[in-house]
């Protein structure tokens, strides 16, 4: 099955016209042909707040990678434990990511 995944950060009319950098941010990440994993960010969205950008930035990558860590993980119990012990995978996750 193919897919069709996309996004785009852009700068608002006020962020225009106060000279104010865009700070948002996006993530497209694709894991499998069947998983990609998708993470949007609002930047704060004031002159007041100039790493903002980075603060969103930071936390699409970082969900990005939690849920990654948490696909390969589910994976690797599922090829070696097999699929009656899947019912734990969330509580398995939740420890090892201590979410």
């Amino acid at each position: 099955m193919q897919r069709s995944i996309f996004g785009e950060a852009v700068k608002g009319a006020s962020h225009k016209n106060n000279n104010i950098s865009c700070q948002d941010a996006f993530k497209i990440e694709h894991l499998s042909e069947s998983c990609s994993i998708v993470a949007v960010a609002d930047g704060h969205g004031s002159s007041a707040c100039p790493y903002s950008k980075y603060g969103s930035a930071m936390a699409v990558n970082t969900f990005c990678y939690i849920i990654r860590r948490i696909y390969v993980l589910k994976s690797i119990i599922r090829r070696f434990i097999g699929g009656e012990f899947m019912i734990h995978v969330k509580e398995i996750s939740q420890r090892f990511f201590l979410i």
